[in-house]
């Protein structure tokens, strides 16, 4: 006859705090995991809600609408991913130069400028040109917008268009401005967009015309930070170069004899230039006395023929 085998196992009785124990820590287990499922589903459906502009939770609302806004666009480009923060290779540095040279052909020299700068990719910003009183220039100031990788090259050849006087320059290290108004820039344009979602989906008038004033102000703010960054790239991108270029006089000789000579050389001519002037001012008289002491002179004959 066949035994049964669980007969010979021994059973142990389990107490029943331990069993109690058991099922109240799986419950627990339970009740925590449905909490955080439930967490995770009410963020993610309480992020689409609208709220109005003059409830307190608009921070929040904002807030999660940035979070799920797209992302910004920078002229048309959208910017995403690593893209939003700025990484910039070199620094941004704003050069200013000045170049003073002399010679004895102003026109040349200024050609010459205009050659340099115009084969670098640069213009002429502003031009002051003065004549002397003999004729020709004297004098003459361009100022110029080179590449700022162009700067050192652009300054050693202006300094070799004539007779080099001085030359200098300048730099500003404005790469913490360039990055702070660049994440300014982005950070109000989605501010703009947050807004002008938020009138898409408002309701009452008040809501409305209160939106509305919010947007014009933020945009203002925006195009006025988007000013001072088109400023600052262009001075970043393109560097300012003075350039003076000044006519040399004739040498002066410093032999007495020579120099005693052109003196007096110099003295004639002003005498004769004076003595021109003076027979210049003469001639309308002559022209007025001459006729009239003619008529007096015949006058007189006749008078003492007849007497």
């Amino acid at each position: 006859m066949a035994t049964n085998p669980f007969k010979e196992i021994e059973l142990k009785k389990i107490p029943v705090h331990k069993v109690v124990g058991f099922v109240a820590l799986m419950a627990v287990l339970v009740a925590v995991g449905w909490s955080l499922g439930s967490l995770r589903a009410g963020g993610s459906d309480g992020a689409g809600a609208g709220v109005s502009p003059g409830s307190p939770d608009m921070g929040v609302a904002g807030s999660r609408a940035a979070a799920e806004e797209p992302a910004p666009t920078d002229g048309g480009r959208q910017v995403v991913g690593d893209e939003k923060s700025i990484a910039i290779s070199a620094a941004s540095v704003i050069r200013n130069g000045d170049v003073a040279v002399k010679g004895s052909d102003i026109v040349k020299m200024r050609g010459q400028a205009l050659s340099i700068v115009r084969a670098v990719g640069g213009t002429i910003d502003r031009e002051e040109t003065v004549a002397s009183p003999k004729g020709g220039v004297s004098f003459s100031t361009l100022v110029v917008r080179v590449p700022s990788a162009s700067f050192d090259k652009t300054m050693d050849q202006l300094s070799k268009i004539g007779r080099f006087v001085h030359a200098s320059n300048s730099s500003e290290d404005v790469t913490t401005q360039v990055l702070d108004i660049n994440a300014r820039v982005r950070v109000q344009a989605a501010s703009v967009a947050r807004i002008e979602r938020l009138l898409g989906r408002a309701k009452s008038l008040r809501d409305i015309v209160a939106l509305e004033a919010e947007v014009s102000r933020r945009q203002a703010e925006l195009d006025s930070l988007r000013s001072q960054q088109k400023w600052l790239a262009d001075q970043t991108s393109m560097s300012t170069i003075t350039v003076s270029m000044e006519r040399t006089t004739a040498k002066t000789s410093t032999n007495p004899f020579v120099s005693g000579l052109r003196q007096g050389w110099d003295a004639l001519v002003a005498s004769f230039g004076t003595l021109i002037k003076v027979v210049g001012a003469l001639v309308p008289w002559l022209i007025l006395i001459v006729p009239l002491g003619f008529a007096v002179a015949a006058w007189r004959r006749r008078t003492s023929r007849t007497g």
